[in-house]
């Protein structure tokens, strides 16, 4: 059996798993797991718009200097 998915539920599951991976970076405060997610998208722009926004959460939860 086989299930196809659209380009746009490959990218809603893929923000999920983002937000998760952000969220457990949030509570653990380690880095590791958010850098390998980000680290293994393959589109450019999606890369930078996350690294931005990782950066972004590291700023407000004061986490840059863990």
């Amino acid at each position: 059996m086989s299930v196809e998915l659209s380009a746009n539920d490959l990218l809603t599951a893929t923000r999920i798993n983002f937000l998760k991976t952000l969220l457990n970076y949030i509570d653990s405060g380690k880095e590791y797991q958010i850098m390998q997610f980000l680290n293994s998208l393959e589109n450019k722009q999606l890369k930078e718009s996350w690294t931005f926004a990782f950066q972004q959460i590291k700023d407000i939860y004061n986490l840059s200097n863990m």
